[in-house]
């Protein structure tokens, strides 16, 4: 895979940053260490799209790409604009966080 010569700002959408704080907090009522791990991973994940804007599978929403994200339940969602690119962490199976 080429790296970008020109890397992409990673925007979160307040939503997307909503969901995520919310996923990650539940799972810290219950496992605090699981918690930061996982969160770093979708960090991890998101900070990745910069240079490899077309990471993932094609989205379920035309013009969309879905990064999963392992070992983790988040999906982030990429949403590309024309001249910069807005992503989205959109968690899956959280109770209460996601899509599916």
């Amino acid at each position: 895979m080429m790296e970008s010569k020109h890397p992409l700002p990673v925007i979160w959408t307040p939503r997307a940053s909503a969901e995520y704080l919310s996923a990650v907090r539940y799972i810290a009522e219950e496992r605090p260490a699981i918690a930061i791990e996982q969160g770093d991973l979708v960090r991890q994940a998101a900070g990745r799209l910069a240079d490899y804007p077309r990471l993932g599978r094609p989205g379920r929403r035309r013009g969309t790409r879905e990064l999963v994200v392992p070992g983790t339940p988040f999906i982030v969602g990429i949403f590309a604009q024309t001249d910069k690119s807005d992503y989205s962490s959109s968690p899956a199976a959280v109770p209460g966080a996601g899509v599916r």
